[in-house]
């Protein structure tokens, strides 16, 4: 993932599957880059904001977006629920 994105980091889908990876692997992420788990979901929301905006048809990844933001509601719940947030 991280050689498709240099190689076209303006890429939706590209940005959109890594947007994935962090939500979905966001504990091996946050291993491999040595970051808190915290900045690991900064950073997918990053990359989302700009796949949605990248995204000329709009109709590529509305389903996927919406399941992010699922997701991000339920890592935040999870947070209050481990007393980090």
């Amino acid at each position: 993932m991280e050689e498709a994105l240099e190689v076209e980091p303006d890429n939706p889908d590209f940005l959109y599957n890594a947007t994935q990876l962090y939500l979905n692997f966001y504990p091996q992420v946050a291993k491999r880059y040595e970051w808190p788990k915290k900045k690991v979901y900064h950073e997918a929301m990053k990359m989302s904001r700009k796949a949605a905006k990248l995204a000329e048809d709009g109709l590529r990844t509305p389903a996927g977006l919406r399941g992010q933001l699922l997701r991000r509601r339920e890592f935040r719940r999870g947070r209050r629920l481990a007393g980090s947030g």
